[in-house]
């Protein structure tokens, strides 16, 4: 029995375009997952029927807005070539690590045999690129320069004198980008009410092995 209306043919033609990297998974806010049924028999997931509400029309708004890429974004779809421009040894290759451990796919490293930079800077294809903003927010907020020699997909990271992020041993993290207990986020405590954002997950990351 098919709904009325439903174009079933549209359907699967809309089916036809899917694929790994461009279905994005959502988890939805609950506020007790090991919660129990009135009656004490079934295992459930408690959740406030409001609050799932505005997240599905949060969620809906800002697919309407043209977000769609940026929820199934993921940092694997990016190869971070990183390159050094300064006299400092490893330079480039610790970054390169920090950014392989921020799940970037790995590219060429070495030393910058381009023209010299002014300061620190991740290029792409385009500046509104999403993985070189990505990447430029991990290396602590690095500007992205437009460079149409960059293949899609691709970025360059040209490390300078001025670098101080992660990878670099200043600025309190060390070459694996582990940031150090001083400079740590504020994770929140027991007392606070409101849930975190859900993670967005995508059909082609590992997670999530369960499907509720």
């Amino acid at each position: 029995m098919l709904s009325s209306g439903w174009d079933i043919m549209d359907f699967v033609r809309q089916l036809q375009k899917l694929a790994g990297g461009n279905v994005a998974f959502a988890t939805i806010p609950v506020l007790d997952g090991a919660g129990w049924s009135d009656d004490g028999m079934q295992s459930v997931v408690r959740v406030d029927p409001r609050q799932v509400q505005d997240w599905v029309v949060g969620l809906l708004h800002e697919q309407d807005q043209g977000k769609t890429d940026e929820l199934a974004y993921t940092p694997a779809k990016t190869t971070a070539n990183v390159v050094n421009d300064t006299d400092i040894n490893g330079l480039a290759a610790a970054v390169s690590k920090v950014l392989s451990s921020k799940g970037f796919t790995t590219g060429s490293v070495g030393n910058n045999d381009g023209d010299h930079v002014p300061g620190s800077q991740v290029r792409a294809a385009k500046a509104d690129d999403l993985g070189a903003q990505q990447v430029a927010k991990e290396l602590g907020g690095l500007p992205v320069v437009a460079d149409a020699s960059i293949a899609p997909g691709s970025v360059r990271v040209v490390l300078a004198n001025d670098y101080s992020g992660p990878g670099s041993g200043l600025g309190g993290s060390d070459p694996n980008g582990v940031v150090s207990p001083a400079r740590a986020f504020n994770l929140g405590s027991a007392d606070d009410t409101t849930p975190p954002p859900s993670p967005i997950l995508t059909a082609g990351s590992d997670a999530p092995e369960c499907i509720n």
